[in-house]
Order: C-alpha cells, then structure tokens, then sequence
C-alpha cells in the first residue's frame, strides 16, 4: 500500500447513479457543503429512477440541500460558479472531471470515499503504484490547424499511456492553454479522467517541477479503438472502403453513404462480425459509424423485397378537439413541481392544471388539440409531449408550433400539424377530420389544405415515436 493523503473537500456532489444510495442512506447532515444534481436520466426512464429522484429531492429539502435538475448539466454548475478556482470538489460522475478546466480539482469517488467525505469533509487517495500521486504536464506550441482538444487530449493519452495515468492527480500548464475556450479545457479535463487520472486540473504555471512536456503541434488525429485507452490509431493511416446501403429504394433516397474503416477491424474486440468485404444496409452515415463502434449490430444486405413499410397504420385521425389559445408554454401543459412522480400515470393527471384543472380527467384515447400560436413554448421537457401521450392525444392541430416541442412531439409520436385557419372555426368538442392520404383536414363541413408529411417523420410517428421506429428497423435488418 502507497502512502495515503487525506485531502480537505470544499463541495459534494451527489447525482443519480448507484452512489446516490450512499447519501440517501446517511443519517447525519453531510460534513462538507453538499448540492445534489438530478441530470444521468433524465427524464427519468423507469418507475425506479424516477423514486430515486423524489427521493432525492425530498432529502435535499429536508437538509436545505440545493437541489438541481436537468440533464448533463454537473459539469456546467461546477464550471459556471459551484466551485471555484483551487477548490477541491467530489462527485459521482467521472464526466464531471471536465470542471477541471476552471483551476479545481474533481474527483469521481467510489463508494467507500463517498462515504468518508460525507461524514468527515475530507479525501483520502492512495499514492499510486506507477510514481507520485501528483503529476504536472506542459502544453506547449499551437494544436495544428483543424485540430481539436479532444485530438489534444487522445495524443497526449497516447503519449503518456493509460496505464501511467492511472490513479495520478494530473496538472496542466503552458502556453497552449492560453489560446483555449473553457469548452475546450473542459473537453481535455474530461478526456484524461475518463482515461484514468483521479483528477486533471488547468492551472497557472506551476511552481513545482515540470514531470513531462508535451509539444502541442505533434498532436494527431487519433482514434481509440474500443476497450479503453489502450491502442490508437491515426486516422490518415486507415485505409477506405464504402459501405453502401442494400435496400435499392433506400439508396434512391439517400446516395451512397461512405465511411472510413480498417480492414482489421473484423479482428478487433468491439467489431465482431463486421466483414469489410461485404456490403452492409444502413440508412445513414451515423448508423453506419455506430456499428463500427460497436453499438449496433449489422445485418447483412437485404433483398429490396424486405423494403421498409410501415404496417397496420390509418392515415386518418378523428376525434373531438379541446380548444386552446395562443403561447401554451410547457409548465401549463404539465407543471414542473410534478415532474417527480414515480408514474405517468400520476403524472398525467396534472396535465394542463394551471390552465384547467378538471382536463386531464375528461381526456380520453383519441382526442385532438386545436390551439393558436406558438404551442409548447417555454421549457424543452419531453414530459410535455409524453404527457399528451399518456391522455390518448396523439395530434395537435395549431396555427404554430415552438421548434423544440415539435420535435420532442414527434419523438413521441404525436403529428403536429400546422393549420392557420381551422383553430379560429372550430369549437371546443367538434369532431375534427385529418386525413394525410389526401393532405387535408375536416370540421363542420369545411376542408383545410396541409402540406405533406416529409417521409422520415412520417413514419416516426406511424410507428410510435423514434425508439420505437428505430427497433422496428432493427429488427427489419433495416439498421
């Protein structure tokens, strides 16, 4: 065992991992300043996550804890003014090492430390194996032109190596830092934390001794093949072939999609099954670079008679419409305090209750909204959209749609449909017509031209939602 150092902790971050039961199961009032930040899932995908986060939220108030919400968002608080330069902070979340980039130093804690640092205020890091525990490194000269940080980053982890990287409490200097965003600092923190380092932090330069200096302007373009940061490859030296999409109709639309690849890559861990030598089917450049990387598995070409359809669906909508005005923001479509529930289902019944309280309870499968301007305005929650969703709604009918809302809607499976004239003719409980096949909408007896459906929302939203129609086209052999 090395020597051990015991470090004195300014803030505690507790977040929505594994490690939260660790704060959740602590009896006394944390012994540092303490902020719990609700942003791994969000919004929260299961009965059991969302009863982490009311769980949450209830011990932060119980504490006076500040409590925040929203997805990926640790970093920017650490970065924008929760912790401030020379500051020692403890999350759950390697991620959150890119705050480094402010001049403090963050470290992921496992269980064990948690726990310390929440009864006692302090750290304690075990002198690494591989030399001391702190470890200062000079960036010198300019990226090359085109370059970025993570590119930076990935060189100098090559460099270095991971396995020396391991356990150390890196600390950057030099010229070349000058010239770098805080986005970018934050990126080069992150990377050599997720590579191994206990913390990395952007300081001024050191007082101490310089450990390694390392020329900016011998920075590569690298990539990591999958496994961790242990091999890499220049991507000037990986020879090209196409992957071409098998589907004819498919290729019709979208042109031949090429990216570049090894031909070794069938040999290495994460590639299994992919055969350079064959054609694959994709439907996009990013599906093709996500089985490269492993995250999906490929089929080989399909014949063009397993062409994607979409199945069992109506192009006609028909239902009694609930009328609303102009700038129907998200906290009127479900209000924020009730987000935390562990169900939809007692989430729902909250729909529209700023506005009018007794609507969710007369909601039933089917029904259409009809409103004016700017509906979903506001916040960019998907619970907006899910919550329609969960009442039966799956169209709205208005005369403009906020941009974010509309795509969260459509990820949902809702079609929105933009229609300036119906919403001032209709009344609150006609019976309103769609019908795409002929690009027009009905109500009392008058016809309402629409546009056409672009062809990949429209069948996100026959088939569900983009998840949904995603694992359709996988099990097709379509991705």
């Amino acid at each position: 065992m090395g020597n051990v150092k015991m470090q004195k902790v300014d803030l505690c971050v507790i977040q929505d991992n594994e490690l939260a039961q660790v704060f959740l199961k602590t009896e006394k009032k944390p012994a540092v300043a303490t902020v719990v930040v609700v942003d791994q899932t969000v919004p929260p995908n299961s009965p059991e996550v969302s009863g982490l986060h009311k769980a949450l939220r209830e011990k932060a108030e119980k504490e006076n804890i500040p409590f925040y919400y929203g997805k990926g968002m640790c970093g920017k608080l650490l970065a924008d003014g929760l912790l401030k330069p020379g500051q020692r902070a403890v999350t759950c979340d390697k991620a959150a090492g890119a705050a480094g980039a402010i001049g403090a130093q963050v470290t992921c804690a496992d269980p064990t430390q948690l726990k310390q640092v929440l009864e006692t205020g302090e750290l304690l890091l075990e002198e690494p194996e591989n030399g001391a525990l702190k470890e200062t490194v000079k960036l010198t000269g300019k990226l090359p032109e085109g370059l970025s940080a993570k590119d930076l980053a990935l060189s100098l982890v090559k460099e270095l190596g991971a396995e020396n990287l391991a356990g150390k409490l890196l600390s950057l200097t030099g010229d070349t830092l000058e010239d770098m965003e805080l986005s970018e600092k934050m990126v080069l923190c992150g990377v050599l934390e997720k590579a191994g380092a206990t913390a990395v932090t952007v300081e001024k330069e050191a007082e101490e001794k310089t450990d390694v200096v390392f020329d900016a302007a011998q920075t590569k373009e690298l990539t990591a093949f999958p496994g961790g940061y242990k091999e890499f490859a220049a991507l000037e030296e990986l020879p090209v072939t196409d992957v071409k999409c098998g589907n004819p109709e498919v290729q019709g639309r979208i042109g031949k999609t090429e990216v570049m690849v090894s031909n070794d890559l069938e040999n290495k861990p994460g590639y299994a099954g992919f055969d350079t030598s064959k054609t694959y089917l994709t439907s996009t450049k990013a599906a093709v670079e996500a089985a490269l990387l492993g995250t999906l598995g490929y089929k080989e070409e399909a014949p063009a008679a397993e062409e994607e359809e979409t199945e069992n669906h109506s192009l006609t909508f028909e239902g009694r419409c609930w009328k609303f005005g102009n700038d129907i923001d998200t906290d009127i479509i479900i209000p924020t305090q009730h987000l935390n529930y562990e169900t939809m289902d007692e989430i729902k019944v909250h729909a529209f209750e700023p506005l009018r309280p007794e609507l969710a309870a007369k909601l039933r499968e089917g029904d259409l909204i009809v409103a004016g301007n700017n509906f979903g305005c506001g916040s960019s929650r998907e619970q907006a959209a899910e919550v329609l969703v969960a009442n039966g709604v799956h169209c709205v009918i208005a005369k403009s749609f906020a941009r974010i809302f509309f795509r969260n809607a459509i990820n949902n499976g809702i079609l929105l449909l933009e229609c300036p004239d119906l919403p001032d003719d209709v009344n609150e409980g006609d019976t309103v017509k769609v019908e795409l096949d002929k690009q027009q909408i009905s109500a009392n007896g008058k016809t309402y031209k629409i546009p056409a459906i672009p062809e990949n929302l429209y069948h996100i939203i026959m088939d569900g939602g983009l998840v949904k129609s995603i694992m359709k086209k996988v099990e097709k052999g379509l991705l």
